[in-house]
């Protein structure tokens, strides 16, 4: 599905350059490492929140701390349901 989304977007955006990668090792270091260049940072975020959330940890809330260029936090929202 992400591989069909990048290209409809690049066809729609001449000058858009995306890229996915698969990464494995600490989500933070890994995904910090990898958007070293970037000029945005898009990622997901499941929305545990409370006790949950402080226990797992948040990685959307760690690369907000630790990346150096823009990040947008997505959150999921095939969870929620419709209004």
């Amino acid at each position: 599905m992400l591989p069909d989304l990048l290209a409809r977007l690049q066809a729609k955006h001449q000058g858009l350059r995306c890229s996915v990668h698969t990464l494995s090792g600490r989500p933070v270091h890994e995904i910090t490492e990898a958007a070293r260049d970037s000029w945005l940072l898009v990622v997901g975020t499941r929305g545990i929140s409370g006790l949950p959330g402080l226990l797992r940890g948040s990685v959307s809330q760690a690369l907000l701390q630790h990346v150096i260029s823009p990040v947008l936090v997505v959150p999921d929202i095939s969870s929620h349901e419709a209004g």
